[in-house]
């Protein structure tokens, strides 16, 4: 099934130009030339997209409204703008992926390959593959019980819930193993929904990264999803916290990424945030992993890089999905104190522009990049 968009234009040959691209990328359009019949499409229809030319105040309402509303609040949003309007104007309302004027075909693409693959990530967030598995359930008074998976997806199960399960408030133990592996989840969870046929939806609350990505892997095959292909970046900055990464099809702010490295014979998978965007010339992501092992692993490559300066170092980024409102730390495994570390403990100037530089106009963002590679430290 393709993806779904909503384009709100009224210029023919945006909307010619859009449409194109979008076929080309199999994203279904529906059209609209005015931003009051798309509110009301917008209240009634589900959209994984909807993409606004913003070419006066109500364009601008509409692009605002959409995180309002119930149906399309975790939609992609894409604005079209002029270069006179304030890009962080533009996300403060909403816009996830920006498109500048004049619109070209080449420009459009770069940025609808990266919100494609956001777009089809969050749509495998939200499927539930249907299932009947057993799982084990530990209540919060101690008592344990069995109930049957009826559904599975990245952010829960929907269970069928013994009596001794009815009404149970509170943090959950759930264990099953993954169909057709011999892979054993364990995660923590609590009950979302009940109904009177004692079905319950559980939501995860906890899970390791391990079993996290098992599960990932298992839905991304049996789900009928398929992945688009990694978009290959370059590296022209990184330190122990963070990296700068240039691309034409950057993600947008807030978006959880898996990181995939090649510098020389290393070959590393990480985790990260975009902290920073910048439309068709790159994104800054915040490394997720705060372990000594992480660190180790990162002062190498440093090394690497800083003894060979020929190294041009490339990442192949996939979106794990949009920040609604987690942080970034609960995306890692839970680790002791004795084996974490915080970026903070030393001087990352990269890492504090990555966090502080999101407002900053491009040219300025470049200029506070330029001087933060005189700044870095020794490693």
């Amino acid at each position: 099934m393709n993806l779904q968009s909503l384009l709100v234009c009224s210029d023919d040959r945006t909307l010619r130009i859009l449409r194109n691209v979008l076929n080309e990328l199999e994203i279904d359009v529906e059209h609209s030339a005015d931003p009051s019949a798309a509110a009301k499409k917008l209240a009634d229809q589900t959209f994984e997209a909807v993409i606004v030319d913003c070419i006066d105040e109500r364009s601008f309402s509409l692009l605002k409204s959409i995180r309002m509303g119930l149906r399309n609040k975790k939609s992609v949003a894409l604005a079209i703008i002029d270069e006179q309007t304030a890009l962080h104007s533009a996300f403060e309302m909403g816009a996830h992926f920006v498109v500048y004027k004049p619109i070209s075909c080449e420009r459009a693409k770069s940025s609808f390959r990266a919100a494609k693959a956001l777009m089809k990530r969050e749509r495998r967030r939200s499927v539930r593959v249907p299932v009947r598995i057993s799982v084990s359930l530990r209540f919060p008074n101690g008592e344990e019980g069995q109930a049957f998976i009826s559904g599975l997806s990245e952010g829960g199960i929907s269970v069928q819930l013994s009596l001794l399960g009815r009404n149970a408030v509170g943090v959950l133990g759930v264990c099953f193993t993954l169909p057709g592996t011999a892979t054993l989840i364990k995660v923590t969870g609590l009950i979302a929904w009940q109904n009177s046929d004692r079905r319950a939806g559980i939501r995860f609350t906890q899970l390791s990264d391990s079993a996290r990505r098992s599960l990932k892997d298992w839905l991304r095959v049996n789900s009928g999803e398929k992945a688009d292909p990694p978009i290959r970046c370059a590296v022209t900055d990184i330190s122990l916290g963070g990296c700068f990464l240039r691309t034409d099809s950057p993600f947008p702010m807030e978006t959880r990424v898996e990181l995939f490295f090649c510098v020389a014979d290393c070959r590393f998978r990480t985790e990260g945030k975009v902290r920073v965007m910048h439309p068709e010339f790159g994104m800054g992501v915040e490394f997720a992993g705060k372990t000594l092992e992480h660190r180790r692993l990162m002062e190498a490559v440093i090394r690497r890089l800083t003894l060979s300066h020929d190294l041009r170092p490339e990442v192949l980024v996939e979106p794990e999905g949009l920040d609604w409102g987690d942080s970034v730390e609960e995306l890692l495994e839970d680790s002791s104190v004795s084996t974490a570390w915080e970026p903070e403990e030393l001087e990352d100037p990269l890492l504090e522009l990555l966090r502080t530089g999101a407002l900053l106009p491009k040219e300025q963002f470049l200029v506070e990049l330029e001087k933060q590679r005189l700044a870095l430290p020794e490693i």
